[in-house]
């Protein structure tokens, strides 16, 4: 395990700003961490690892010229399998939109290239975030104990399954478009 994993967000961002780290590390990091656990996990739907490097590599850029953008600017995060982004699968977790690529990113993934953040990919998620996972889809496992499926509900995912890499792979936030009227 790397001296990184069991950083928050706040710490993270805070080493990234002050240059003790590069984002390309920690981006390469979490790519390795997600190459080496997510064969056994099947928490990722899709890994924009290029996208993630390049994304990284912008960030450091800007942070070694002194233009930091605030705490999510070069910090790693991951989106649930709903949230549209432009070029990048978004399955919803159904096998009806398989091969559906949005041709435009979600408002939040707007704001989420605005501050610097730098995606690492899509997680799996139930159909619609409503129901189980589908039978051609391997639900995720948990990071813990791997014979079980899900962890308790964390993050305001509605269904706790989903958010299973969030803490295996390091991977600083997951953003879920369910609504907390929804999750409760």
């Amino acid at each position: 395990m790397s001296t990184l994993d069991f950083l928050t967000l706040t710490e993270l961002s805070e080493r990234i700003r002050h240059r003790c780290i590069s984002p390309v590390e920690v981006a390469r990091l979490c790519l390795g961490r997600i190459n080496e656990y997510d064969g056994i996990l099947s928490s990722y739907a899709t890994v924009t690892g290029d996208r993630a490097l390049k994304q990284a590599s912008l960030a450091e850029q800007e942070i070694n010229n002194g233009r930091w953008r605030g705490p999510l600017h070069g910090v790693p995060i991951a989106l649930k399998d709903l949230i549209s982004t432009d070029g990048v699968v978004t399955t919803a977790g159904m096998s009806l939109y398989k091969d559906h690529v949005p041709r435009f990113d979600a408002t939040v993934v707007e704001r989420l290239d605005r501050a610097g953040a730098v995606i690492l990919g899509k997680l799996k998620t139930a159909e619609g975030a409503l129901f189980n996972h589908h039978p051609s889809v391997t639900p995720p496992r948990n990071p813990w104990i791997i014979g079980r499926e899900y962890l308790p509900a964390v993050l305001g995912s509605r269904r706790p399954r989903d958010c299973v890499l969030v803490r295996s792979v390091r991977t600083r936030l997951a953003l879920s478009a369910c609504p907390a009227a929804v999750v409760g």
